[in-house]
């Protein structure tokens, strides 16, 4: 069992889901958000164009990841009304 220090990402207050609980859960989140963007941004630069196929793919697989970082660090997901 990790200690609350421990944790990268905490539940949210209202919902299900969590959010980010220190600087480790927030470069997570913010490698995510380059990444997603990343593609779309460079193929204006590239010679490739741009496919959804391949973003679609790319979310895909970053979102799989994101989601795994958060049941690996944080806490155990529940749904939370408030106080």
């Amino acid at each position: 069992m990790q200690t609350s220090q421990n944790l990268w990402f905490k539940n949210k207050k209202f919902g299900w889901g969590w959010t980010p609980s220190n600087a480790k859960g927030w470069a997570v989140l913010a490698v995510y958000l380059i990444v997603i963007l990343a593609y779309p941004l460079a193929s204006k630069s590239m010679p490739f164009e741009f496919s959804i196929g391949n973003y679609l793919a790319i979310t895909g697989v970053a979102t799989l990841i994101l989601v795994g970082f958060c049941f690996m660090k944080g806490e155990k997901p529940s749904w939370h009304w408030g106080n």
